[in-house]
């Protein structure tokens, strides 16, 4: 219903109108993979957005060469229909490159013009956190306080999100404090197990939410490695990292830089009690070490800038 109060038109993933209208339409904006049987023409622009600053090691740079050979496979082909792809940094920029390996692309144009997605967040306001309340819980009351808790997606298929009892952090929080579970699209199948905890735990279709918004309701987010982190980043709210696998997600999967060396952020407690006390305490947040360095091209004036770049 969203989708059509802006005159828009919403198909679904993969049918068959899908796959008409992309064979139809000059623009194509990707924020991620594209659908491998639905193939270009000569005519169409492809803009990759991508979804997020990587800490975790991605395709080419994965560390086990049986997987990372899968996964650049698979990639290669969907990679070479970008025309342009947009980056927040150099940084960004330099990362990307080695990850997807982008000079297999000759035709591809790298715009450090920053992501549309933060822009939204950059110049976002007390009546635009009204609206999404209002969207999502069907009310503008501020006196509920939303924690976000959105762990990355883990390869093998999970019964749970994290050895954290969400229900024992409730019960060491103010009635007014609630959970938000945002989870990987990968990871689905857990969202009947979360949404049916408790009242005040609220675990949405991913279908249905746009995690910016999420973002902006928010007074804290609890993660792990996802790329969460660095857009969260932007509103200077605390963030609390969970560090249950470190070790084995670091040999498994492996990071691009270590995120304690450019800010410092707190880490998780696993004691429920403890975490709730971090999570109450009002502490004065600046993560502008790493978004200067990181995001500097994310700014007010991003999404003008690329479709008249692009269009233009």
């Amino acid at each position: 219903m969203e989708v059509r109060s802006y005159n828009l038109v919403p198909i679904r993933f993969g049918s068959e109108i899908y796959n008409r209208t992309f064979r139809e339409c000059k623009y194509v904006i990707v924020n991620g993979n594209t659908l491998d049987r639905v193939f270009k023409h000569k005519e169409q622009i492809f803009i990759q957005t991508w979804h997020g600053f990587p800490l975790k090691r991605m395709l080419n740079d994965l560390g086990d060469e049986i997987e990372r050979k899968e996964q650049v496979q698979a990639f290669r082909p969907r990679m070479k229909k970008w025309d342009y792809l947009l980056t927040s940094s150099a940084i960004n920029t330099i990362l990307l490159e080695s990850s997807f390996d982008l000079k297999e692309n000759k035709n591809l144009q790298v715009l450090e013009l920053g992501a549309p997605r933060n822009e939204y967040l950059i110049q976002s306001n007390e009546e635009e956190s009204d609206r999404v309340r209002s969207k999502y819980f069907f009310t503008k009351n501020k006196d509920k306080k939303f924690i976000l808790f959105c762990p990355t997606w883990r390869k093998e298929k999970r019964e749970i999100l994290s050895k954290i009892n969400l229900i024992i952090l409730l019960e060491h929080l103010p009635e007014e404090y609630e959970i938000i579970v945002k989870l990987h699209p990968n990871e689905a199948h857990l969202r009947r197990i979360y949404s049916e905890l408790s009242e005040r735990i609220h675990c949405f279709y991913n279908e249905f939410v746009d995690i910016q918004e999420i973002y902006l309701i928010s007074e804290a987010m609890i993660t792990d490695y996802s790329s969460t982190i660095f857009d969260f980043a932007l509103l200077n709210k605390p963030i609390f990292l969970l560090q249950e696998d470190t070790e084995d997600y670091s040999q498994q999967i492996g990071f691009y830089f270590d995120i304690f060396e450019l800010v410092n952020i707190e880490i998780a407690s696993n004691d429920e009690r403890i975490l709730a006390r971090q999570l109450l305490e009002n502490k004065e947040i600046d993560y502008h070490n790493i978004t200067n360095r990181l995001l500097d091209a994310d700014k007010i004036g991003t999404t003008e800038n690329i479709v008249n770049f692009i269009m233009k």
